[in-house]
């Protein structure tokens, strides 16, 4: 009995169980900590040996002027990269060139590094359509299809343009401006009338007197300053008077406020 007795392992009491987990607790906490260091270390490694471990070098290709797909496939072949940066006006370069690249052309730089390119939005500058000849209407689709904008129309008796037909136009046709730049027009108001009556222009800003006039088809011959007790550039006095009956080539002279 005394022999079965002593074959039995030794149990343990709480205290030493408890011992025995915060071991293998330990233990467990240990190896963690080592599999994280082990990752850290193991990627800063990596981000290291990329960045500075010495990578053969070349010149960059010069691509300034070609297309993106020509660039990319003679990028590619020097084992070179290509990202877009940003788009740019150019007065030289059509839509869709590139207009400049980083590093710069020649300059040596690691093979299968990134080469940055800026492709150009074409001219800052659009070309004014020839709309001398189309009606009013069609000049105004026109003009706003080039990217710019219907400026003030004036109209002028003419007996050889057709009413509502563009006789002249400014800017000239064929000239570079700037997009949703102004383009004015003067339009055929149709054959002289056989008479015409004189608005009263008096106590109006002269640049509305001239604006009525313009419509109507004439212009000012002379404008006078005068001294007057009304603020300055307003219409003290007109000739012919309101109410004449003019003809086309009827002298207008106004007096204006100094």
């Amino acid at each position: 009995m005394d022999r079965l007795r002593g074959s039995h392992k030794p149990i343990l009491n709480d205290e030493e169980r408890r011992g025995c987990g915060s071991i293998l607790w330990f233990g467990i906490r240990i190896l963690f900590m080592a599999g994280i260091a082990f990752i850290l270390l193991s990627t800063i490694s990596y981000f290291v040996i990329r960045r500075f471990v010495v990578v053969p070098e070349q010149p960059v290709p010069n691509v300034v002027g070609l297309a993106p797909a020509h660039a990319l496939r003679i990028l590619s072949e020097k084992k070179f990269t290509m990202s877009f940066d940003k788009y740019e006006f150019s007065k030289v370069l059509e839509e869709g060139r590139i207009v400049s690249q980083y590093p710069q052309g020649g300059v040596p730089a690691k093979i299968g590094s990134p080469v940055r390119v800026v492709l150009s939005k074409g001219s800052p500058l659009v070309t004014v359509p020839d709309v001398r000849g189309e009606t009013e209407v069609g000049a105004g689709i026109k003009i706003r299809g080039a990217e710019l904008q219907l400026g003030a129309v004036a109209g002028k008796y003419d007996n050889r343009v057709k009413k509502d037909t563009v006789i002249s136009q400014d800017p000239s046709p064929h000239t570079g401006c700037p997009r949703n730049h102004p383009v004015k027009l003067l339009v055929s108001l149709g054959p002289f009338p056989d008479k015409f009556i004189m608005p009263s222009l008096l106590r109006i800003p002269l640049s509305e007197a001239r604006g009525i006039l313009q419509k109507s088809g004439f212009d000012i011959a002379e404008i006078k300053s005068v001294n007057s007790t009304v603020p300055r550039d307003i219409v003290v006095s007109q000739i012919p008077i309101p109410g004449a009956v003019l003809s086309h080539n009827t002298t207008i002279v106004l007096s204006v406020s100094r």
